[in-house]
C-alpha cells in the first residue's frame, strides 16, 4: 500500500485566518467595554456624585479579555443605601455585565488591585 503525504498547509492557513478574525472581534469588544466603562463612570459622577471610578480586571488589562468578560468598577463615594438602585440603573443601559464595587466596602485585595492595575475613568 502506498502512503500519500497529507498537506496540512490549507488547514493551518484556515486556522490562522479564523484566529486572526477572533482576535479582531475580541479587540473590538474590549474597545466597546472600555467606552461603556467611561460612560458608566460619567453617569456615576454626574447622576450620583461619586468621587472616583476605577476600572480593574480583564476589560482594563493587556490580556485575559474574553467573550465572557465583564466590567469591574471600584467606585469611591457611592451613596449609602443606593447600591441596588444604582446597579439597576446601570443594568438598564449597559450592554456588558457590570460589577460595581463600593471602595469603602472593598476587601484589601481589591484595593491593592486598584493601586497596581487600576485605570482611572
Amino acid at each position: 500500500m502506498t502512503e500519500r503525504a497529507f498537506d496540512i498547509k490549507p488547514y493551518v492557513e484556515g486556522w490562522r485566518k479564523r484566529n486572526a478574525e477572533a482576535e479582531a472581534i475580541m479587540a473590538e469588544r474590549k474597545k466597546l467595554a472600555f467606552q461603556e466603562a467611561r460612560k458608566i463612570a460619567q453617569f456615576l459622577r454626574e447622576a450620583h456624585g461619586c468621587a472616583r471610578v476605577v476600572g480593574i480586571g480583564s476589560a482594563f488589562s493587556q490580556k485575559d479579555f474574553t467573550e465572557h468578560s465583564d466590567i469591574d468598577l471600584v467606585v469611591y463615594g457611592l451613596p449609602k443605601g443606593k447600591y441596588f438602585s444604582i446597579c439597576a440603573e446601570i443594568r438598564d443601559f449597559a450592554s456588558f455585565e457590570v460589577d460595581v464595587i463600593p471602595a469603602e466596602d472593598a476587601r484589601p485585595l481589591v484595593l491593592e488591585r486598584v493601586v497596581q492595575e487600576g485605570v482611572e475613568l
